[in-house]
């Protein structure tokens, strides 16, 4: 968090009615770099999946939900948890 209010990101400011809470809101600059990266992020994952038929699309969309559990489950055995 230092790192990115250094760089303008973000800005921290004393919550108005309890003094133990700080608010982080993202600055102009933290807002447009955020909008950039999703809109980047979406032409990426629109080019990757471009000719793709519907049925492609339903088979890739469930490999990276079984993937998505798999890791999820490694995760939750790494820490220890059920």
């Amino acid at each position: 968090m230092d790192a990115l209010e250094s760089a303008g990101y973000l800005e921290r400011q004393p919550h108005p009615s309890d003094r133990r809470a700080t608010l982080v809101t993202l600055t102009d600059l933290g807002t447009r770099t955020m909008t950039d990266m999703t809109q980047q992020r979406e032409e990426v994952a629109a080019h990757l999946v471009t000719g793709f038929d519907t049925e492609e699309l339903a088979r890739l969309s469930r490999d990276l939900d079984t993937l998505a559990e798999r890791l999820q489950r490694m995760a939750q055995a790494s820490r220890g948890t059920p």
